[in-house]
């Protein structure tokens, strides 16, 4: 404070000075350039005197809040920003965008917040926390319950600050159309903005021990699991598992060794299904994924070790004109280990076409006792099964 009324003292003084120095240059003195120093020096003296004192920055907080900072509560409210973290492991980068979509949708029915203003913004290993990284399809069962948890948390904190703004329970309240209401009277409101105003400017507002802002984490940790390796080394990191059943019919030409696939029929059990649309689209894909496995892609090598098959003119992929069209139904066995009831979805789809079509071809060349013990099931080799099979049966 000495400090402080010293310098102001300081720079009003040189001010004046500043300011008698240009009267004497207006009546014919000299010092008018001396005099504008003089003036700016004092001025810049005042100033910073005067951003020292207390008051006056609290004042400045006062004001710049009320007119350039409400632009970031407003922010805060359109977009509610969800962060992906790695300890929730990233899903593949082929289902990122449904992963995105589902978890906002998760979070969307939790908060009461629209769906379309959530945010879902992927973490890297420089802000968040530790995670044993990406496997498997993790996204459901690990990844999308923490978003649930998450939008618990906000939605608990959301409506805990309103039911003080209210006077009415949390529990008798909603949140719904931008604002939380009273579920017996829906007049006795108040704006989600406001609680957010609340949550970062007004926290003398908030329930007592409750923490300002409105940013939450949410963990989730996998249950019915043994995290202890076996005597080799392995554990089991999922609580269920998906299953499906799978009908394949093909027509197998004896001439080409080529295979039409005629009909392929599968039912599957991913629990609930979070957004049927997204689990219909994984499983087309990962079924092509096993069909592509079954009768097309191979890595093949030289005597010498050399790859043969490095460039897509020589690895075979199967494309719509090879793929029938798919008859997929869905059973619903929940998960008893996850809030949303929910088991990995995006491999089953590709784990059934290798044995279904292996068998179907095994069927289609039962006369001559074909026996398959290898894939992919490319036409030379089709053509080699049946003459190893005509040989032997000459043979016995």
């Amino acid at each position: 404070m000495f400090y402080t009324t010293t310098f102001l003292a300081v720079g009003t003084y040189l001010i004046i000075m500043a300011l008698g120095g240009y009267v004497i240059r207006i009546y014919g003195g000299t010092w008018g350039r001396t005099a504008q120093l003089v003036f700016f020096a004092g001025a810049a003296i005042v100033l910073v005197s005067l951003l020292a004192s207390g008051s006056l920055r609290r004042r400045l907080r006062v004001f710049l809040s009320k007119h350039f900072y409400r632009n970031k509560y407003d922010y805060r409210l359109e977009w509610l920003r969800f962060i992906e973290t790695l300890s929730t492991p990233e899903p593949g980068v082929g289902v990122r965008d449904n992963c995105v979509r589902a978890m906002a949708q998760i979070v969307a029915s939790q908060t009461g917040i629209p769906f379309d203003k959530i945010t879902v913004i992927h973490g890297d290993t420089l802000p968040t926390p530790y995670g044993f990284g990406t496997g498997s399809s993790r996204s459901s069962v690990v990844l999308m319950p923490s978003a649930w948890v998450a939008g618990k948390l906000m939605r608990d904190k959301i409506l805990g600050i309103a039911a003080r703004q209210l006077s009415v329970a949390p529990e008798k309240l909603e949140i719904g159309d931008g604002k939380v209401f009273a579920k017996e009277n829906k007049d006795q409101s108040i704006a989600v903005m406001e609680i957010v105003r609340t949550a970062y400017g007004a926290i003398h507002l908030l329930p007592e021990n409750m923490e300002p802002g409105l940013e939450v984490t949410g963990y989730f940790i996998n249950p019915n699991i043994d995290y202890t390796p076996d005597d080799k080394g392995r554990m089991n990191t999922f609580s269920s598992y998906p299953y499906a059943a799978v009908i394949a019919v093909v027509d197998v030409d004896i001439e080409t060794g080529m295979i039409k696939i005629v009909n392929y029929a599968t039912v599957h059990d991913c629990g609930n299904m979070i957004n049927p649309q997204i689990v219909d689209t994984q499983q087309q894909g990962s079924i092509m994924q096993g069909i592509g496995a079954a009768l097309y892609e191979e890595l093949r090598y030289s005597e010498d070790g050399q790859l043969l098959s490095s460039t897509f003119m020589d690895y075979r992929l199967p494309s719509a004109e090879e793929v029938p069209e798919l008859a997929l139904e869905h059973i619903v066995t929940p998960n008893p280990f996850t809030p949303l009831g929910a088991k990995g979805a995006g491999e089953t789809g590709m784990l059934g076409p290798p044995p279904a079509l292996c068998s179907a071809l095994e069927d289609a060349l039962s006369p001559f006792g074909v026996k398959v013990r290898a894939t992919p099931l490319t036409p030379d080799r089709v053509l080699d099964l049946i003459e190893k099979a005509q040989a032997k049966s000459a043979h016995a």
